[in-house]
Parts: C-alpha cells; structure tokens; sequence
C-alpha cells in the first residue's frame, strides 16, 4: 500500500486530484491510502509526527505558507529525500525555484487527467526501480545491489565502478553493457 498526500488550501482541486489519482490506481491495480490536507502546517505537523509519504502533490501557494518553504522542510529539516513531490500551481513563474527541492515533476492548474497520470506513470516507474537490483560478477561470484543504493557508475581502466553512498564496488565491464542493463 502506497501513501499519497494531496496539500491545497482550495478543496475543489483537492477533491478533483484526489478522484484522478483514484481513477489511476484503480486502472493499474495499486492499492493507495490518499489523505489530504488544506493548509501547510497540518501536513509539517503530520510529517514531523513520522508520517511517511511516498508521494505527495503538493500546491505552491497556500494561505499561509507557500510549497517552496514546505519542500526545503521536507527535504533538509527532516532530511527526506524519499517522498517524492509533485508540485500544482496555476502559476509557472514558480518552476525555477523548485530546483533545489528536486521535485518529480510541475503540473500547471487547472489539472489536466493525462498530465496527472503520466506523472503518477513516472512515480510508479521510480518506485519500480527502487525495489529492483543491478547484479554483477566478480571473479565467478554473482552479486547484488539494490538499485536505490547506487550513485553513479562510472568506468575506470577496463573496470566498471559502482559509486554507493558509503563504498565503491569494482568489477571487470563496460560502461555500455551497464547502460543496456539500466535502461
């Protein structure tokens, strides 16, 4: 089961998100727990409590706080760089502000039900990638690493490096053939 949060002061545009997320999970068969928040500082407080989320649309501008300040809380207050955030907005002069939140994607008010799923299509396809595994062999022996936990690759001297958070693997291949597995 999947959590989604939907954060927006205007109720409609909640309750119209949350039906087109619905529609979506039902068609691809995915169980989701929605819940929805009409100010900033209900979903901080609910974040703060240890709330996790795997995805949450969130609005930029909100009454009293705006999605900006909500996301760098989100990503550097409470180090959270899991949830992924869709931003909604009817304004787009906000995009280039949201670069250091590293958001999945900007959707533009009012929300158009192909744009909505092709995002939600691109969360699911990330989630997908976070549960799967690049396997390798060194000397014989086949190994595996979850794909969430790898960096980078890169190539050094006829050897292909795996960058993780805290060690480097290293093993005999070229760069291309991990490119062909990767994608």
């Amino acid at each position: 089961m999947f959590n989604i949060g939907i954060c927006d002061d205007e109720k409609l545009t909640c309750e119209d998100l949350e039906e087109k997320v619905q529609k979506f999970g039902d068609k691809i068969q995915m169980k989701m727990n929605m819940r929805i928040w009409h100010s900033g500082e209900e979903l901080c407080d609910a974040l703060e409590e240890g709330l996790e989320l795997d995805l949450l649309f969130l609005d930029i501008e909100l009454i009293t706080t705006n999605g900006v300040i909500i996301g760098d809380f989100i990503r550097n207050s409470l180090e959270n760089v899991e949830t992924e955030i869709i931003y909604i907005s009817s304004k787009s002069s906000y995009a280039m502000s949201l670069f250091k939140i590293q958001p999945l994607e900007f959707l533009m008010k009012p929300l158009d039900e192909k744009k909505v799923w092709r995002a939600a299509l691109r969360w699911v396809h990330i989630m997908e990638m976070k549960n799967k595994n690049f396997a390798y062999s060194i000397k014989g022996e086949y190994y595996k690493v979850p794909f969430k936990d790898i960096i980078y690759f890169y190539s050094d001297n006829k050897k292909v490096v795996i960058v993780l958070k805290n060690k480097k693997i290293h093993f005999n291949g070229k760069l291309k053939d991990v490119a062909k597995k990767v994608t």
